[in-house]
């Protein structure tokens, strides 16, 4: 299942140690538990890309839904 529209038009992801929290707007959002040191995460077009430590990027498409670029 693809993420809500309003995850990717709110256009925010905060970066918080082995985690990542989508918002949909100021107050509301939703936690993805990569389980791996986070060192950055940006939404492209409807996929939030998460960049670990390791330098591995991960595009998720949902909450639980990622591939490997």
């Amino acid at each position: 299942m693809a993420w809500e529209t309003k995850y990717p038009k709110y256009g925010v992801a905060e970066v918080k140690g082995k985690n990542v929290r989508a918002l949909c707007n100021k107050f509301s959002g939703t936690t993805i538990e990569v389980g791996e040191d986070v060192t950055k995460a940006v939404w492209e077009g409807n996929n939030l890309c998460i960049t670990l430590k390791n330098g591995q990027v991960r595009k998720y498409s949902s909450k639980f839904e990622f591939t490997v670029a």
